[in-house]
């Protein structure tokens, strides 16, 4: 949350009795961003201050082996806030914790903890902040008859509606007043380009506490939307033909009070700092993305055609590409990286940008700025200016990404296992998008890197025994035929088929998705969650 004061434990059991609280969530974020809690009633915070709040880190994605499952969640005791939305005698306030192996060490993969470590290598280099802007946008969906959601909106809306056009304004105000009663300090927000997407923006923080302020921002997002009988998502690209949402994000450092980025001798206003921050990006751009759009269904908003960047260069003037630098100087001085997604843990994003940034500080040339429109050059002019384009899949990203090594050394071993193991299971060929009618969600069938079954066919597919099964589509989000890799049964092709029979949204914005196949008298399931 928004830095608004220190407390200390006595601080909080007293405004906890004060305002009569009778639940306090402990927040935490697993491995792959998606916020987690642990529900408790106020006569147990006492214990929770002392950090004795255990739980079984075996159930959280990326987290630990079940034979070493116990953890400790630590709060954060300036994180402390407490929900606008509930009445009197249901009052709930949440903590931020970070998460502790039993042995009293910080665990290696808790998110917020590696962000921790990596500001402390910043503060060893001399720098004294970093802070960050994030600008996030969203969709407002409508829910069907049967309370599910879809990707259908009322809403006609573009660019700055105002209403009755905008017929989310009235949910985006009260988002705006429940982030205001909860510590943000809301500099802006309005109707984005798409038909029911939105966007606000909130003032500029650290790191650490900007990446809080994401987690809780999607969160109020979430719960307001649906007290308005709305679905909120932050999938990238929920909409074929349609613009994606993206989050991008400013960013600069601090060093001895000053913005390290200015420099009012440089034609540009920029320091040596930011000339070699943006080298750093450039340069690991292709294996950042695997971070900061890590989606199968990101790459298909990084397309020509809509705002989202597709090239690898900066600017001082122009929006096309992957990095911009807004005209504000002096301590406002920063650079807007353009191409995360509103998806992915804010603070693998973070984590992501500073070391790329480190890796070039001795750099002796910086990247010469791209002023014209990139979207508009020949693939000759793009040659010519060494302009180089953005991983077109979620595999192209991985590839990279896995064998980067952006500070020094590798990162957390967990998250690697973790994430790279996944990810290239999820791979996809595909990327401005299906055809219209066809599917447009998260999932897209690879074998061998070429897709096998894209769309939802409706088709009956032979598995394993020369038995059928029908491939059904579910309310909102297709699924699709995936191979299941090594031969493991008789199938027609000699390799089994996966077939999705429940695939969706979540009501937490989650996409789900459910594989079976037969395998000689068993079933094996294949569960893929994506938030």
């Amino acid at each position: 949350m928004v830095n608004v004061g220190k407390y200390t434990a006595e601080d909080i059991m007293r405004m906890v009795e004060d305002e009569n609280i009778r639940f306090i969530r402990l927040q935490f974020t697993d491995i792959f961003g998606s916020f987690k809690n642990i529900a408790i009633t106020a006569s147990q915070l006492e214990k929770a201050l002392q950090n004795k709040c255990m739980f079984d880190g075996s159930s959280i994605e990326g987290f630990v082996r079940i034979e070493e499952s116990d953890m400790y969640l630590y709060p954060d005791l300036d994180s402390f806030v407490i929900f606008p939305w509930y009445g009197e005698g249901e009052r709930a306030a949440r903590l931020i914790c970070d998460v502790y192996k039993p042995d009293g060490a910080p665990f290696e993969g808790d998110p917020r903890g590696l962000l921790k470590r990596v500001l402390r290598q910043a503060e060893e280099m001399g720098f004294t902040g970093f802070n960050v802007g994030p600008e996030c946008e969203f969709f407002l969906f409508n829910y069907d008859e049967d309370g599910h959601p879809t990707t259908k909106s009322f809403d006609r809306g573009a660019y700055f509606e105002l209403g009755p056009t905008d017929l989310g304004e009235s949910a985006r105000r009260d988002m705006c007043l429940a982030l205001e009663d909860m510590g943000f300090e809301i500099e802006a927000s309005h109707h984005e380009c798409a038909n029911g997407q939105h966007e606000i923006d909130f003032k500029y923080a650290d790191a650490l506490c900007a990446a809080d302020n994401i987690v809780t921002f999607k969160l109020v997002v979430k719960t307001v939307a649906h007290m308005h009988n709305m679905y909120a998502t932050f999938m990238p690209k929920p909409v074929y033909g349609k613009a994606g949402s993206g989050m991008h994000v400013n960013m600069s450092l601090m060093k001895d009070g000053k913005n390290a980025f200015y420099d009012p001798d440089d034609s540009l206003g920029l320091s040596k700092t930011a000339y070699s921050f943006i080298a750093g990006i450039l340069e690991h751009a292709r294996g950042m993305c695997a971070v900061t759009n890590p989606l199968v269904n990101s790459y298909k908003r990084l397309v020509s055609g809509y705002e989202a960047p597709v090239y690898i260069a900066w600017s001082a003037s122009n929006r096309s590409p992957l990095i911009r630098v807004p005209a504000s100087r002096g301590i406002g001085t920063r650079i807007e990286l353009r191409n995360p997604d509103p998806r992915p843990t804010p603070i693998w994003c973070w984590r992501s940008a500073l070391p790329p940034g480190w890796t070039a500080s001795e750099r002796p040339d910086a990247p010469s700025s791209t002023d014209s429109n990139i979207f508009e050059l020949s693939g000759d002019e793009r040659e010519e200016q060494d302009i180089h384009s953005l991983p077109s899949n979620l595999k192209d990203a991985v590839r990279p990404c896995g064998g980067t090594n952006w500070s020094g050394r590798r990162w957390a071993s967990i998250f690697s296992a973790s994430m790279w193991n996944i990810k290239p299971r999820n791979g996809t060929n595909t990327r401005s998008g299906l055809p219209p009618g066809s599917w447009t969600g998260i999932w897209s069938g690879i074998d061998r890197g070429r897709e096998t079954h894209g769309a939802s066919c409706g088709k009956n597919r032979k598995v394993a025994g020369g038995r059928s099964r029908l491939c059904r589509p579910f309310s909102v989000v297709r699924h699709a035929c995936i191979s299941a890799g090594p031969r493991i049964g008789a199938g027609r092709s000699g390799r089994a088929s996966l077939c999705g029979d429940r695939t969706g949204l979540r009501g937490d914005g989650s996409v789900h998705s459910r594989h079976h196949s037969i395998l000689r008298g068993g079933v094996l399931s294949v569960r893929t969650t994506l938030r």
